[in-house]
């Protein structure tokens, strides 16, 4: 039987930031996202100045992107309850 992880979709507002991280190893670059704020993540929270894991899909038109632990969405946080999306 395969091991499937079902990942939490985070919400999102602001702009993003991606950056290159040198992770474990040297020379074993891989790239991470940096989010101004984030509205519901599972551990955190709402809370700000937040850095991903090691993004795997990177973001669509609408500000979608996968990390190792995480599927993030981008939303407006104008809306009444802070979750419709914006454009990217």
């Amino acid at each position: 039987m395969e091991n499937i992880m079902i990942k939490p979709v985070v919400h999102y507002s602001g702009p993003i930031s991606i950056r290159e991280w040198l992770y474990s190893k040297p020379n074993n670059i891989e790239y991470i996202a940096y989010l101004p704020e984030v509205l519901d993540h599972p551990n955190l929270g709402k809370c700000s100045q937040v850095r991903t894991s090691g993004i795997v899909k990177f973001p669509d038109k609408s500000g979608t992107f996968e990390t190792r632990n995480t599927i993030y969405e981008k939303v407006n946080p104008a809306s009444e309850f802070g979750l419709v999306n914006e454009s990217y």
